[in-house]
């Protein structure tokens, strides 16, 4: 027996790992198949296969590993990997090579793993390392959450939260006027400014209100008189 399992390890051919369908939701399993001969001729008969993941084609750790049983008919035999330890963690980024183990034999060499698998770890995808370019730490959350009447929102949680404030009662007004340009900021947080006179000097004149991180708005004029009320 040792001698037709080494004639197996050595004439294996292992067709392509797909992934297998599950409807609404990403598979978490993987169709193995193979061919195994017998010298020369296709093997039939019940087979224990160990599979395991590694991230080169030649030594290393095993990254992830299932052991099976199986018939094979005609010399064809099919698994399906994933039923024992799921494969998330190990089809993460990176080449993949899947070694196979026929009866306690070895077959070599390595299989490089196709793009298929690789499906899985979108289901693995729910802290993404970066969405735009903007890490997910820096993301905010869904803004949740209103005001009631006589308030309005003053700061927004990283949870989503709102948190409201009433309007001020006493109202600041702030004017800037330039031939160029010029930034005059409220001496305190405001709720909200709105422009109330906007007299341009130029057709290319600019008045622009804009909040601060802190609370408080610049208004801007560029070649331009502008005055705002804040509240």
């Amino acid at each position: 027996m040792k001698t037709m399992y080494r004639a197996i390890a050595i004439c294996a051919l292992v067709a392509a790992a797909t992934t297998s369908a599950r409807a609404g939701s990403v598979p978490d399993e993987v169709t193995f198949t193979a061919r195994l001969l017998n010298q020369g001729a296709p093997f039939a008969g019940s087979v224990t296969l160990k599979v395991d993941l590694f991230d080169k084609a030649s030594e290393g750790t095993s990254l992830w590993t299932e052991t099976l049983n199986a018939t094979a008919s005609d010399g064809l035999v099919a698994v399906r990997l994933g039923q024992q330890m799921s494969l998330g963690k190990a089809v993460e980024l990176g080449a993949r090579y899947l070694e196979v183990t026929v009866n306690g034999t070895v077959l070599s060499p390595r299989l490089a793993i196709g793009s298929a698998p690789y499906a899985l770890r979108a289901e693995h995808a729910n802290n993404a390392a970066a969405v735009g370019g903007v890490p997910a730490d820096q993301l905010q959350r869904r803004i949740k959450g209103s005001c009631p009447s006589g308030e309005s929102v003053r700061a927004i949680g990283e949870d989503g939260a709102v948190s409201c404030a009433g309007l001020s009662v006493a109202t600041e007004r702030i004017e800037a006027q330039a031939a160029g340009t010029v930034d005059v900021t409220t001496a305190a947080p405001r709720a909200l400014c709105a422009l109330t006179t906007v007299q341009s000097w130029a057709d290319y004149g600019l008045c622009r209100l804009s909040p601060q991180t802190d609370g408080r708005w610049t208004l801007r004029a560029t070649n331009a008189y502008c005055v705002a009320s804040c509240f």
